[in-house]
């Protein structure tokens, strides 16, 4: 537990055992080693939570709430690779609940690989580079994208020749022209603006489906 509150200013309370603050170190060492994070204090609920975590703030300290449910379920066995929800749901502590850009920005890079580039700073290989072609992404969008990439396996996080991610706004004649959701190029996917803004549950299971099958072009 020391190293959580020497690292990460993450102190822990009674309802802890070692083994889940092992499991609680692990998701941090995994994001990034340049964490800059402010006072926090933490406690487990049984109580089902939104994104798994509540944040609360007062006095600039945090109280930071977590589900048990996201805790590896082998208890006799040494935690070595966290839940995915675990991760997911500090994620959403240490970016301030999706808002904070250049943590959302540092934790793709760190842990995918991958880069966010700005209209400005476009490679040159990057195609029809206009300002009317590209728009930059929401961070919701880049919170959906993380959760995605997450569910691969750890070896297929990072891919040596996925670099970078682009948005793509939509064009009202995309449609009738058979233009793809999203589509591979060198180095780089680019996703059509249109995909992050849907919002019945079936359709954001089909954003995330895209997502993935995207990253999954550059496996091969």
């Amino acid at each position: 537990m020391s190293q959580l509150e020497e690292k990460y200013s993450v102190y822990l309370d009674s309802t802890w055992t070692t083994k889940h603050a092992h499991a609680l170190l692990k998701v941090f060492e995994s994001m990034s080693p340049n964490l800059d994070l402010q006072f926090s204090r933490w406690r487990i609920t049984d109580d089902g939570l939104e994104h798994d975590i509540k944040i609360e703030s007062k006095d600039k300290l945090k109280f930071v709430t977590i589900s048990r449910d996201v805790f590896p379920v082998e208890e006799s066995q040494e935690v070595v690779s966290p839940g995915k929800h675990l991760y997911y749901a500090v994620v959403q502590y240490v970016t301030e609940n999706g808002t904070n850009r250049a943590l959302i920005e540092l934790i793709l890079q760190a842990r995918y690989g991958i880069s966010v580039p700005s209209y400005d700073s476009l490679p040159d290989e990057t195609k029809n580079k206009t300002t009317k072609r590209y728009s930059d992404f929401e961070n919701h969008d880049l919170m959906l994208i993380i959760s995605v990439f997450e569910e691969f396996p750890q070896a297929l996080h990072k891919i040596p020749r996925l670099k970078y991610i682009v948005r793509r706004v939509d064009n009202e004649d995309d449609e009738n022209r058979g233009v793809s959701h999203a589509l591979t190029s060198r180095g780089y996917i680019e996703f059509a603006e249109s995909i992050f803004t849907r919002r019945h549950f079936r359709e954001f299971i089909i954003t995330r489906r895209i997502i993935a099958h995207e990253k999954a072009h550059f496996l091969w």
